[in-house]
């Protein structure tokens, strides 16, 4: 998994590629490497879980540098 700070040099359009991927949950392989027991993880954190990573939360950065620079784009 590449660190978010490594979007900053990419295009819009893969920028909008990865986005569609993301918004879907799926992982995009030109982030790198799926985290760990990304296809296991829950969407997003329901009341009952707890404390526990979700795919939502390590979407979100990516998808936060997205919105910023392809603010164009119906993200």
């Amino acid at each position: 998994m590449i660190p978010v700070s490594e979007l900053e040099n990419m295009s819009e359009q893969t920028f909008i590629s990865i986005y569609k991927t993301l918004n879907y949950w799926g992982w995009s392989w030109m982030l790198g490497e799926k985290p760990e027991g990304w296809d296991e993880m829950s969407n997003y954190r329901k009341p009952y879980m707890g404390e526990c990573q979700t795919k939502a939360d390590i979407i979100r950065p990516y998808m936060r540098v997205i919105a910023r620079k392809v603010p164009s784009y119906n993200l």
